[in-house]
C-alpha cells in the first residue's frame, strides 16, 4: 500500500471514528456499566477498525458494520473475563416501561436488563437505546431482517420474563 493510500486509510477511520465515537461509547457504558472497560473497547474497535479495513465492502453503510466489530469485541472481552457486567440501563427503561413511576421503572428494567443474557441485552439496546434499524441490525449481525425480528421477539419475551419476576419480590 502506497504511503498517500495510507494516509487516506487514516484520514478516513479518524473521520469515522469522530463521527461514531459517541454513539459507540454510549452503547458500550449501557451495556457494560464500566465506563473505563467502556473506553479501552471504544478505543480497541477503531483499531480492529483500521486494521481490517481493506476488508470493509465500501458500498455498503458502515454503522453496521461497525456494530458487528463491536459486538465482536464485547463477546470476546466477555469470555477472557468469564464476567457478567452489570448494566444500567436508565434510558432504555425509560422508553420500555411506562405504567410505573420512573424511578420504579428504572429499578426494574435495570434488574430485568441484567438478568438477559448477553445476546438479548446487547440486541435491546441497539435496537431500543440506539434505534438501529432491523437492516443495520441484520447487517451487523450477518442474518436476515426476519431473524433480527425473530431474535428482537425471543428478548422481549425474556425481559417480559425478567420484568414479571421483579414485581412484588419475583412474584408474578
Amino acid at each position: 500500500m502506497s504511503l498517500r493510500m495510507m494516509e487516506r486509510k487514516d484520514e478516513a477511520v479518524r473521520a469515522l471514528y469522530d463521527e461514531h465515537k459517541d454513539e459507540v461509547f454510549g452503547f458500550l457504558v449501557k451495556l457494560l456499566g464500566d465506563r473505563a472497560l467502556a473506553e479501552d473497547l471504544l478505543q480497541e474497535s477503531f483499531v480492529r477498525v483500521h486494521a481490517s479495513w481493506d476488508r470493509f465492502d465500501q458500498s455498503k453503510p458502515f454503522r453496521p458494520w461497525l456494530f458487528a466489530i463491536v459486538r465482536n469485541l464485547v463477546a470476546s472481552t466477555k469470555r477472557k473475563k468469564r464476567e457478567r457486567p452489570i448494566a444500567s440501563e436508565a434510558s432504555i427503561s425509560d422508553r420500555i416501561v411506562k405504567d410505573l413511576s420512573r424511578e420504579e421503572s428504572r429499578e426494574r428494567a435495570e434488574a430485568a436488563l441484567a438478568a438477559l443474557g448477553d445476546d438479548a441485552r446487547m440486541l435491546l439496546i441497539q435496537r431500543h437505546g440506539l434505534d438501529m434499524k432491523l437492516e443495520e441490525l441484520a447487517q451487523a449481525m450477518g442474518c436476515t431482517e426476519r431473524t433480527v425480528t425473530n431474535r428482537l421477539r425471543a428478548a422481549a419475551e425474556e425481559f417480559t420474563r425478567a420484568w414479571l419476576s421483579t414485581q412484588e419480590g419475583g412474584r408474578s
